[in-house]
């Protein structure tokens, strides 16, 4: 298996996707939960997801133009963060993904601080 890290191709090949959000019926394992959201595809099967409860970097499920990431698929890393439902953080995921972590880390104490 390839390292993490050579998975993801070059910042000049990311692009947004729709990948949808998947949760199933414990009892059936049926689709109990199917919701189109925005992702940022970094290669293979790797994408970022930001929204105001986390940043999530996922391995997803299926092939191209049926990406879905939920319950079935591993969560490589999640980062819960903690803001309001609905917060805007007036950033795309592409460039909240192009910052340094430093750079990411004084944004958000940046915008915790104007919601507080």
């Amino acid at each position: 298996m390839k390292a993490l890290k050579d998975q993801i191709v070059s910042v000049f090949h990311w692009k947004l996707l729709t990948a949808d959000f998947v949760l199933y019926d414990p009892k059936t394992g049926a689709v109990d939960y199917r919701e189109p959201t925005e992702v940022l595809h970094l290669g293979d099967d790797i994408a970022l997801e930001v929204n105001e409860a986390y940043l999530t970097l996922y391995r997803m499920r299926g092939k191209e133009g049926e990406w879905e990431i939920g319950e079935k698929c591993e969560v490589l890393y999640d980062l819960p963060l903690e803001f309001p439902v609905g917060f805007n953080f007036g950033l795309t995921t592409e460039e909240i993904a192009k910052m340094s972590v430093l750079d990411f880390m004084l944004f958000l104490a940046q915008k915790k601080e104007e919601t507080l």
